[in-house]
């Protein structure tokens, strides 16, 4: 019977060793997988925040140029006449500021910098600080430097007048007020997947876009539902109907830049418009390429019109406070330490003490595992949360070493020493609650690795400990 236990807790060493080797290799070396050709790590990338990734500093200010502008006699603006149209219409050209004197107010700066902050948190961008003057309107950005940096960039150099006209007179049917929220589809087909920006109008834009896809329905339908009235109409008639058979036309348009130039099939009902992104693609980059543009245009259409057009005026790369030396110095460190912890515990514990060290070394890859996928920015004070942690979980796993040495009355049964180490860290795990509700990059990364890496110490070690240092093995 004893031989059998015996066996049986050397093969649960095995297990879960092996278990805790995998794990550990997936967190510090990653997985990786054939796309296109080239070999790439599927596990999410640390977040590092802009004390230790660098950070771009952007200055929008308002846009001071002019732009020339076409009026008829009687001082309407002409949108994109033909140089011939101006001639035979004795149209005027003018140049005039892009914003005008009225339009430059505290009040419009102020809106400015709520949409551009509204705009960074509804695209998920994360690690960014900004800041204004109300006398120039100048707004000063820091942003974490990361793969959606100039993505977001597109995002807050457009003023985002949205309307909807018609192709010919130019008058305004929809604009940005009757947008509701804009937002990205994807459907998939066996001809690969398509990416469609969403918008969805409020009850006023649903009942108005019902009204201008009936008024600008395919020319065909409109006929094909009145022929009986058309055969009964006199010559006069006729001849009226045949000059007003063309085609009537909306044109879709993000500060004066057409987006699309259509008519209807049949009246939109539902409120909400489909504009195809691309083409359907299997291909990953291009798809991603379509998703980022779409989701570019559904954060500048969700977020609303800037009152105020500005323009870029400063983007420079700051680099990181910490220089890449001493972050190598500190790993370097960090290693040597991992190193004689691991000596002391094989010297004094022997064969347990070299498992406890795997043990350890798997549980700081479970916890940068999840550091990953939670969203966690890593910052300095965000190191020394993982310094704290791995420090609180060696005094667990020594603690649960030396109980599985005890014999008779004097060990305590595992789960009173989890009770003890809980009670113990308590206040810590408190703290990091606190801490990660702060708004402070540098509170907040602190408080969520402390906090997720109090949890792993429990559920980890309860899962590891009770196999590796079983009495029987």
């Amino acid at each position: 019977m004893k031989e059998t236990l015996k066996k049986e807790g050397k093969f649960k060493y095995v297990i879960a060793v092996l278990i805790v080797i995998l794990i550990t290799l997936i967190s510090y070396i990653g997985i990786y997988v054939s796309k296109n050709g080239n070999y790439q790590n599927i596990i999410e990338n640390y977040k590092l925040s802009m004390e230790l990734e660098g950070n771009r500093t952007i200055i929008l200010k308002p846009d001071d140029s002019k732009e020339t502008i076409t009026k008829d006699a009687e001082g309407n603006t002409v949108e994109n006449p033909t140089e011939e149209q101006t001639q035979e219409n004795g149209y005027t050209k003018e140049e005039v500021p892009v914003n005008s004197k009225e339009n430059l107010t505290q009040e419009n700066f102020e809106k400015v910098k709520e949409i551009v902050k509204n705009r960074l948190d509804e695209y998920n961008f994360e690690g960014y600080f900004i800041r204004q003057d109300l006398d120039t309107g100048n707004i000063i950005l820091e942003l974490a430097e990361n793969d959606s940096t100039d993505d977001i960039l597109s995002v807050l150099n457009q003023q985002g007048k949205f309307e909807i006209k018609d192709s010919t007179s130019k008058e305004v049917l929809m604009d940005n007020k009757m947008i509701k929220k804009a937002q990205v589809l994807y459907n998939t087909t066996t001809s690969g997947t398509s990416v469609y920006l969403n918008i969805e109008f409020t009850k006023e834009g649903k009942q108005k876009l019902e009204q201008i896809t009936n008024d600008y329905k395919k020319q065909e339908e409109k006929e094909q539902s009145s022929q009986e009235d058309q055969n009964n109409e006199t010559q006069q008639n006729s001849e009226n109907t045949e000059e007003n058979k063309e085609q009537k036309e909306i044109v879709m348009q993000i500060d004066g830049q057409s987006i699309i130039t259509t008519s209807f099939e049949e009246p939109i009902t539902n409120g909400q418009i489909q504009l195809t992104v691309g083409q359907a693609s299997k291909d990953t980059d291009t798809l991603q390429g379509y998703i980022n543009q779409a989701r570019s245009t559904a954060t500048v259409l969700t977020t609303g019109n800037m009152p105020v057009k500005y323009t870029q005026d400063t983007n420079k790369y700051i680099k990181a406070n910490i220089p890449s030396d001493i972050i190598k110095i500190a790993c370097i460190i960090a290693l040597i330490a991992v190193l004689l912890v691991t000596i002391y515990l094989i010297v004094k514990y022997k064969l347990k003490g070299l498992i406890g060290s795997i043990l350890a070394i798997g549980y700081m890859g479970v916890v940068l595992l999840v550091v990953r996928y939670t969203n966690v920015d890593i910052s300095i004070s965000g190191i020394a949360s993982i310094i704290i942690i791995a420090i609180i979980n060696y005094i667990l796993q020594v603690a649960i070493i030396e109980n599985s040495n005890k014999t008779g009355e004097k060990a305590d049964k595992l789960l009173n020493v989890f009770g003890k180490y809980i009670l113990a860290v308590v206040p810590v795990f408190i703290i990091s609650i606190v801490f990660s509700f702060q708004a402070s990059v540098l509170l907040n990364s602190f408080g969520m690795i402390l906090f997720w890496g109090i949890i792993l110490t429990i559920i980890y070690n309860l899962i590891f400990g009770k196999v590796l240092f079983d009495k029987r093995a």
